[in-house]
């Protein structure tokens, strides 16, 4: 299930703890189809629930400064 959809950078976003991510065959399997109907997937891990904000701003910031937002 993608969480968050942010349009303007048809980016699909999804943030779990690692409970979720334990079938990383499946989690590959949601990857590739999402990406091959042209989402662009960024998928936040937190490892600590004390922590998310803190996570899911720094994966979100490196996902930007490596898709830079186009014109």
């Amino acid at each position: 299930m993608v969480f968050f959809y942010i349009p303007s950078l048809n980016l699909a976003l999804e943030v779990d703890g690692l409970y979720w991510h334990r079938d990383a065959e499946k989690d590959l399997r949601k990857r590739a189809f999402l990406e091959s109907m042209g989402y662009s997937v960024l998928n936040i891990v937190c490892k600590n629930e004390h922590t998310l904000q803190q996570e899911f701003l720094m994966e979100f910031c490196a996902f930007l400064l490596r898709h830079p937002l186009k014109k």
